[in-house]
């Protein structure tokens, strides 16, 4: 029987629908136009087209993959955050669109002026780079302890045309860290999962990101201790910092930063999801 692109992407679409995915056309048919290279939309021009033998196997192998609860990112190797495409793989912690909340704030304060920000485990890079995306003068500095997602970071900065204004480095902020200057804006979304609420992760999630950006294999805080921390040492006297936090945790996260101006920053649900401040008589 030769199968034409509709039979495979209702096939598809019906087997993820089946297995519990109750978006199934639609990721269906995300996986079978990022295959052949083509916006989603474009599969509706196409729907007569033959597929071979070879393409029916390799789109049969994509779908299991997203059957077994691979988050569609890793399967096609990208994710969208900021209007931007960047790259993603199990090195790297999928950017979410309630961090954009956070990065439209910053942003917003950064302005037009020449500002040095630094992204405390940076991942994919997403923040650090979506920032200096929106702000033209500014430049930046992202850490991590992962050399592969450093890779990823490096080559979405040459790929979104920001490599001249941004460098990646392996930094452990629990051991010695010191900086040669200051910096105006300091960021993160650390990880804040506590060790106990790991197993109520979805499995996509739990299975698949990497641990080490997801929790501290403790009590969700010691991310934000620490950077409370260092903040005397590596942020200007008039400089802010903006962190991501857990929904749950603004009264953890309040009182880690006692005695600080700050402004908590809901997400796009609502939630509390970010602090933004800085020093005491910094307004």
């Amino acid at each position: 029987m030769t199968y034409k692109l509709l039979d495979i992407i209702n096939l598809s679409r019906e087997y993820l629908e089946k297995n519990g995915f109750e978006n199934g056309r639609f990721e269906a048919e995300t996986l079978i136009s990022n295959y052949y290279n083509m916006k989603r939309l474009d599969l509706y021009l196409q729907f007569d087209k033959p597929v071979t033998e070879s393409e029916k196997l390799d789109l049969r192998k994509l779908i299991a993959r997203r059957k077994n609860h691979e988050p569609i990112q890793h399967i096609i190797g990208s994710s969208g955050f900021m209007g931007y495409d960047f790259k993603v793989s199990k090195d790297v912690l999928i950017p979410r669109f309630d961090t954009e909340t956070l990065v439209e704030k910053v942003s917003d304060y950064i302005g037009e002026r020449e500002l040095k920000i630094l992204d405390i485990g940076t991942g994919s890079g997403a923040i650090i780079i979506s920032i200096l995306k929106l702000t033209p003068n500014s430049r930046g500095i992202g850490i991590d302890i992962s050399e592969k997602g450093l890779e990823i970071a490096k080559i979405n900065s040459v790929n979104l045309k920001v490599d001249s204004r941004v460098s990646f480095f392996k930094k452990d902020i629990f051991e010695e860290f010191r900086v040669k200057e200051k910096f105006d804006i300091v960021v993160s979304n650390p990880p804040y999962i506590a060790k106990n609420e790991m197993e109520y992760l979805d499995r996509e999630v739990a299975f698949f990101e990497p641990r080490s950006a997801l929790t501290d294999d403790g009590d969700g805080l010691s991310f934000y201790r620490r950077i409370k921390d260092l903040l005397p040492t590596i942020l200007k006297s008039d400089g802010k910092f903006i962190l991501e936090y857990g929904y749950k945790q603004r009264e953890d996260i309040e009182g880690i930063f006692k005695g600080y101006n700050y402004e908590i920053i809901k997400d796009l649900s609502g939630n509390d999801r970010g602090i933004f401040g800085g020093f005491l008589g910094n307004v």
